[in-house]
């Protein structure tokens, strides 16, 4: 920026780079030229440094951080580098505006993005919220009994006092006026019908036979929109947890020498990541969608609206301390032995993976326009038996096919067809040619049939 600039166009740069990533703002270059038009003399110099400290002072909300200026001495005068960081836990803006950078320009972005800056930021706090409409007569006190056991049976604590008390220990009443009102996390963990409040409070579990979406593959769908988030926990982790039940994958214990049928997931991984998925969601109704999860022939994926907080990324979320969007959520959840304690979620998933017998790789986030996706990988099948198959005799599908079940344990009639574009009876002659050669075996019947190596 020219070192004529007013405050107010300092004050651009400061915001942006302060609401989206590290900068350097250099004062003493013309924006257009980009020649050098430092500071020569001591008035130059000192009307510089104050007019970005008044940038950044009274032109900023709240101010910007500028504890470290550089001064250039170049043969134009002094240049001015201010080092701004970008700030985790704040949302600048202004002259009533909140800007972000793209390139080399700071931009208004649309209410959309600024409110998903703002859910980065965790500022909604939408937990915490009362409910419009809502009394203490939809909170069911059932519930809350359970819940007293379950905690005692996981924390080792008693909890003490009466329900009331309990609602305001854990952020599911406010006072209003002369009422106690439910918050949100009080209606969603307590409520007798939190749907009735909440219409995008589910869980949609969707189940391919392939490893991309594909409507002739599928499967399985259980949409999952009755009872508390932790019912709901509980539903999506016994239904996902009750066909990989059903494809149990071989495994040659080298201690016993025997063969054994393993998960191909380690079950606690998958139970912690839905409810991570349920605790760290954004509830705030701004992001219009629930929680899908789509379970793929090699892969689950838990799709979480809202991205992760600030400073968290799907690069260091193994190396940093975790943060907590919902903690009265995830306080109570934990106290269902649902959700970990803070930062303990990612140290479980290693463990868990590394106790597995064929060590599957940990899950694995990516960020999508307005969702985190948790992905998990199943165990990687190597044929454990002295040997090798001899491939004569077969075609490039059965071939293929046989590489298949080596990494995934099995292969169904169902998805041989789709992966390889065939009908079910063309399929079926296959498979069971590769049986007749003493290549593979059945397991199971019906439906549920499935051919492993044999």
């Amino acid at each position: 920026k020219s070192l004529r600039s007013k405050p107010s166009t300092l004050a651009r740069p400061m915001v942006s780079f302060s609401n989206t990533n590290d900068g350097l703002l250099i004062v003493g270059v013309d924006d257009k030229t980009r020649k050098v038009c430092g500071a020569k003399t001591t008035k130059q110099r000192e009307e510089g440094l104050d007019n970005i400290h008044k940038a950044a002072k009274q032109c900023c909300q709240p101010n910007v951080d500028i504890s470290k200026i550089e001064e250039v001495e170049t043969p134009d005068g002094v240049v001015f580098v201010v080092s701004i960081t970008k700030d985790p836990d704040e949302v600048y803006a202004t002259e009533g505006a909140v800007l972000v950078r793209k390139g080399t320009m700071d931009v208004k972005p649309s209410n959309y993005d600024i409110q998903l800056l703002f859910s980065k930021r965790n500022k909604f706090k939408f937990e915490e919220e009362v409910v419009d409409g809502a009394t203490l007569e939809d909170i069911d006190l059932s519930r809350i009994t359970k819940f007293k056991r379950e905690y005692f049976k996981n924390r080792k604590k008693q909890l003490s006092g009466d329900d009331t008390n309990i609602l305001r220990q854990f952020g599911c009443m406010r006072r209003v006026g002369k009422k106690d009102v439910p918050t949100v996390a009080g209606i969603l963990c307590f409520g007798k019908i939190p749907r009735q409040f909440f219409s995008l409070d589910y869980i949609h579990i969707f189940r391919y036979g392939a490893p991309e979406k594909d409507s002739s593959a599928k499967i399985g769908d259980n949409y999952i929109d009755s009872g508390t988030l932790s019912e709901m926990i509980s539903e999506a982790y016994e239904y996902i947890t009750d066909g990989l039940n059903k494809e149990l994958i071989p495994y040659k214990n080298p201690d016993t020498g025997r063969r054994e049928y393993i998960p191909k997931y380690p079950y606690l991984v998958i139970r912690e990541a839905i409810a991570n998925a349920v605790t760290h969601r954004e509830y705030h109704p701004f992001v219009k969608n629930g929680i899908d999860i789509l379970w793929f022939s090699d892969r689950i994926e838990i799709l979480n609206p809202g991205l992760l907080l600030d400073p968290i990324t799907p690069e260091n979320i193994y190396m940093v301390r975790n943060k907590q969007r919902n903690p009265n959520i995830a306080g109570i959840l934990t106290g269902y032995g649902y959700a970990e304690q803070i930062g303990e979620g990612m140290q479980l998933f290693k463990r868990e993976c590394n106790r597995h017998p064929l060590k599957p790789k940990y899950p694995k986030y990516r960020e999508w326009v307005d969702t985190t996706v948790t992905v998990l990988h199943p165990a990687e099948v190597g044929v454990q038996k002295e040997g090798r198959i001899s491939f004569e005799g077969l075609n490039e599908r059965q071939k293929k096919a046989i590489e298949y079940i080596k990494k995934k344990g099995s292969v169904s009639n169902k998805e041989y067809r789709n992966i390889f574009k065939i009908s079910a009876a063309t399929a079926k002659r296959e498979l069971q040619d590769l049986v007749k050669k003493n290549i593979c075996k059945t397991r199971g019947a019906g439906p549920s049939l499935k051919y492993i190596i044999g």
